[in-house]
């Protein structure tokens, strides 16, 4: 298969399966060993082995060493760097790094979700007003959004505070 069309296969079957059979995942596997270049795929990798079925070919271990090759492939691609910090933000829970990785996605362009969750990390660490800082008016473009609007309430409100 080509790397298209791996990338259009794992995305469909994440977009139909959770958790993530392992049918798919073992995809994911093939996929990287014939395009190992190919840092979207392992960023997907990455996603998919974090939603897997809990089979213990796939560990935790195996969704963060994806994003870092990810990371070494394109470390220009605010997706790999922001998918990082989720990581560290949910699953690993190292705020100060989480931080880092969303700064570096927003320095790079990222979107929506790369404000969110730098807000939700500053948050997290009780700096609540560089939290709103991000998602103000001027500094977020994606501020009108619902999603970032009841962030913005919900850190205003004091929800988010550690």
């Amino acid at each position: 298969m080509t790397e298209e069309e791996y990338l259009s296969k794992l995305q469909e079957g994440l977009a139909e399966a959770a958790p993530v059979p392992s049918a798919l995942l073992e995809l994911s596997d093939e996929a990287v060993l014939n395009h190992p270049t190919s840092s979207q795929l392992w960023l997907l990798r990455g996603h998919l082995v974090q939603l897997g079925e809990g089979d213990p070919r796939w560990t935790v271990d195996d969704a963060v060493s994806s994003y870092e090759s990810a990371l070494a492939l394109a470390p220009d691609d605010p997706e790999v760097h922001e998918a990082l910090g989720y990581w560290y933000d949910v699953v690993d829970i190292q705020l100060e790094r989480a931080a880092c990785y969303f700064a570096s996605a927003l320095a790079k362009g990222g979107g929506r979700d790369s404000y969110l969750g730098m807000a939700r990390v500053l948050a997290e660490q009780g700096k609540k007003s560089e939290a709103l800082r991000v998602l103000e008016p001027g500094e977020c473009p994606f501020q009108e959004e619902p999603e970032v609007r009841e962030l913005f309430d919900a850190i205003q409100e004091g929800h988010w505070e550690p």
